[in-house]
């Protein structure tokens, strides 16, 4: 397991902060640091001040929180420290899911778990890049060992820290709520204290943070940005998802309108694509499922319900919620748990057989993922160039929009807007429909002063329509456009610049 962690680490240390994602993750700690306090919004992202919209991105701070504070005993921020930092937590969500598994069913079975889960592709990648996937999967199975121990009090510390990491964790609070009511043999003002030491210890430690939103932004539960609320509860809970990207991928602007296909505009983005589904959880936690459901029923066992109920809850509630934004790598809570489950096909005499096979499948994606993830997470040569010319030929006061919004801004110093910066109708307008009148007077509205387009995010729109890329049809229309010159290309990317 220790080289599985080194490999992960070095890929990291060797590589750049890359995706916007993650560059926003690392971008607020560095914010903290340098203000003294939490900031509110990333200044040079997604900000439109003449529409009154100062974008806050970060919801949960658990772990910006605790890379600021080693950066202030370390002494000033550092990539390197950070790689360092994040990569702990994939060691605790191997270490967690040993011990998880070894408490349920044995000591063969916790080491069989850690390493199907150390070895998903999903884990193995955000082990690698800044995103909060790998922080909340590593403990969930830690605030699950601690109810299975029956010591609430961690497990409601663990249920805290889950709230302030990830918000997805919201939705395991179901099932752990209950599972500190079990125990027939206990008293039932018993059962009522574990359950309220368990809600008390999550309200503590989540209180601040819900104080602080409702400060900053008038509510207790906001994704937030100043003028313009975003619930994140109750009916409005999806509306996490912005009403741009919500406009764009909806029913009525998407060519898939007939009877027979309104189905597949409900299923989750990613599984529209069913290369995703290996591609993220792996072929050897699928083929160990598929036996363990199809082949090994004696496997089933009693106690399997404290790790099935809590997938069996998330995921209706998770369809329910985010209707089709359901990104594959949101089920990164549930799957330390899923992995357990499937683990225990090795612990027959029949999965002994075949257990050298499955591990060295395991161990092949995980190579697999590792140089995938370090060669995309690595900037180009001709990003680079971009990036130098940006910051030497482009003004300061510069507003520019592009796909890829926190990593220009973050390498450039450049303001950037994407589709969370304008209203639903004018992104829309701009990308499908508008004529050349139409668009200059959009990215007049928005002072825009430069299109910064990546050429591998440009997509056929006849096909259907994107909130992550270019339409082949807009890009086709701007050598037409008298109001705009390209004025930087190479094979990665093109800077159009609007004339004044």
């Amino acid at each position: 397991m220790g080289v599985l962690a080194f490999s992960v680490l070095i890929s990291g240390l060797l590589t750049d902060i890359r995706f916007d994602d993650e560059v926003r993750h690392f971008w607020m700690p560095q914010d903290w640091y340098e203000l003294g306090k939490r900031p509110l919004y990333l200044t040079l992202v997604d900000t439109d001040i003449e529409q009154g919209r100062l974008r806050y991105y970060v919801k949960a701070p658990s772990w910006h929180f605790g890379l600021m504070l080693i950066w202030k005993i370390w002494g000033g921020v550092s990539k390197t420290i950070a790689q360092l930092y994040h990569t702990a937590f994939y060691v605790l969500l191997i270490f967690g899911t040993y011990l998880l598994a070894k408490e349920m069913y044995g000591k063969e079975a916790g080491w069989y778990a850690a390493v199907v889960t150390a070895t998903i592709p999903m884990f193995v990648a955000f082990g690698i890049m800044f995103l909060m996937d790998m922080p909340i999967a590593a403990l969930v199975p830690f605030g699950l060992y601690f109810i299975v121990k029956k010591r609430y009090l961690w497990a409601g510390v663990l249920m805290g820290l889950m709230f302030i990491t990830k918000r997805n964790s919201y939705l395991l609070f179901p099932t752990f709520f209950l599972f500190t009511l079990r125990g027939k043999s206990l008293p039932v003002i018993s059962r009522l204290k574990n359950c309220l030491i368990f809600c008390v210890l999550v309200l503590a430690i989540t209180l601040p943070d819900f104080m602080f939103r409702y400060k900053n932004f008038g509510g207790l539960i906001q994704s937030g940005d100043k003028g313009r609320v975003v619930q994140f509860a109750g009916a409005s809970f999806k509306k996490a998802v912005s009403a741009s990207i919500d406009k764009v991928l909806s029913r009525e602007s998407s060519p898939i309108s007939s009877p027979a296909k309104k189905w597949i505009n409900f299923l989750p983005s990613d599984i529209r694509k069913p290369i995703n589904i290996p591609k993220y959880l792996g072929l050897c936690l699928l083929v160990l499922l598929g036996i363990y459901f199809f082949r090994f029923r004696r496997l089933y066992q009693k106690q399997d319900l404290l790790l099935a109920f809590p997938v069996i809850v998330y995921l209706p509630l998770y369809a329910i919620f985010f209707k089709n934004a359901w990104a594959m790598r949101y089920l990164g809570p549930i799957l330390p748990l899923v992995a357990i489950l499937a683990a225990k096909v090795f612990t027959t005499d029949k999965g002994k057989k075949f257990s050298h096979l499955i591990i060295g499948l395991c161990l092949l994606q995980f190579v697999a993922t590792l140089v995938y993830v370090s060669i995309n997470r690595t900037i180009k040569p001709g990003e680079r160039e971009m990036l130098d010319y940006s910051r030497e030929e482009v003004s300061a006061d510069a507003r520019m929009m592009t796909a890829e919004a926190s990593f220009v801004a973050y390498y450039t110093g450049r303001h950037t807007l994407w589709q969370s910066s304008f209203t639903a109708s004018d992104f829309n307008r701009l990308f499908w429909g508008a004529d050349y009148s139409e668009i200059k007077q959009i990215l007049d509205k928005y002072k825009i002063s430069h299109l910064l387009i990546f050429k591998r995010r440009i997509y056929d729109d006849e096909r259907g329509r994107e909130s992550s890329g270019y339409p082949k049809s807009f890009v086709n229309k701007l050598p037409g456009a008298d109001f705009v010159e390209k004025v930087f290309e190479n094979d990665y990317v093109a800077i159009w610049q609007k004339n004044k």
